[in-house]
């Protein structure tokens, strides 16, 4: 691996920016090719599928899955121990299985396969230069592959409470006694129904409906399967507060109209936010090199060639 206090001047003909899933597949596949590339992280190596993403994500789940089979165990004649959950060897499985799987995108196999990787923040410096550390890319094409970070979301007084984004969502180490999940999206659902499966009281709150714009017909069955599970909803209604409270925090929901109460309050010790995302480009310089980029992302063609015609995102 190349460290950034080496100055020097590349000429690969591809650099990638974003060391995550989507951009060591294009590292791996142009060296696999015989064309020289460059790809550049500024964080750890796997990006968020490997810090927050799926590989977290599934071993939380396994954990869950193991724990409601042995809980219906019961129900055909298969008893053992008072079943508990221990959520620091929850978090150590976790951390192992993260562990286990980083040498399969670590830098070193990365070099190993032909990729020159470089540890530094990258930005551009004009349509045709990258700077990265002490180092210059001149590349023939540049592939932006930077993904994207959690946003929290503009509600009256969420910045007022504690939160834990998706980010935080595999640290827990003490059993939540109400997880309150705010996004009602697939990710909201798969971490409420864990959750609720090593015991923990679920409550998932969104001003949109369940998983919104999809079939309301494939919806129904998910959400009569996990209420039924134990999860509960408070979704499509206006959120007009969030509070801190004694051990946790108040949620206020715009009640139905003509409500005498004037709302509906739904309690939680923890708020996990899942709803909200923004993408990670904010350093590297894109007006600099003519990259047209929005609140959604970057402009791209049908070929993901972006207004920088030697920049793909």
């Amino acid at each position: 691996m190349w460290g950034a206090n080496m100055a020097e001047e590349l000429t690969p003909d591809i650099c990638v920016i974003g060391g995550g899933p989507g951009g060591i597949a294009v590292a791996v596949n142009a060296a696999n090719s015989g064309v020289p590339v460059v790809l550049v992280e500024k964080g750890r190596m796997g990006g968020t599928n490997l810090a927050s993403g799926a590989v977290p994500s599934k071993a939380f789940i396994a954990a869950a899955n193991y724990y409601e089979t042995l809980r219906r165990g019961p129900a055909i004649g298969v008893t053992g121990a008072p079943l508990q959950v221990n959520f620091g060897k929850v978090n150590e499985h976790i951390r192992s299985v993260v562990e286990a799987v980083a040498p399969n995108v670590s830098a070193e196999r990365l070099t190993g396969l032909g990729v020159r990787v470089i540890a530094a923040v990258a930005r551009f410096a004009d349509r045709n230069t990258v700077i990265a550390g002490d180092m210059t890319i001149r590349a023939r094409r540049f592939v932006v592959a930077t993904g994207s970070v959690p946003a929290v979301p503009d509600l009256p007084g969420l910045d007022g409470v504690d939160v834990m984004t998706v980010d935080a969502a595999f640290d827990v180490t003490r059993k939540p006694s109400h997880l309150l999940v705010l996004g009602a999206d697939s990710r909201g659902l798969e971490l409420a129904q864990a959750y609720n499966r090593l015991g923990v009281d679920a409550t998932v709150i969104d001003e949109d409906e369940v998983l919104a714009g999809e079939d309301p017909e494939l919806v129904a069955p998910i959400v009569e399967r996990l209420s039924l599970e134990g999860v509960r909803f408070r979704v499509g209604s206006k959120i007009t507060g969030f509070l801190r409270r004694r051990g946790g925090i108040r949620v206020t929901l715009l009640g139905a109209e003509g409500d005498a109460d004037g709302g509906i309050t739904v309690d939680g010790s923890h708020l996990l936010v899942v709803k909200g995302r923004t993408p990670d480009f904010a350093d590297l310089g894109l007006e600099t090199a003519g990259i047209s980029c929005g609140p959604a992302g970057i402009v791209v063609d049908r070929q993901l060639r972006t207004t920088n015609r030697r920049v793909y995102a």
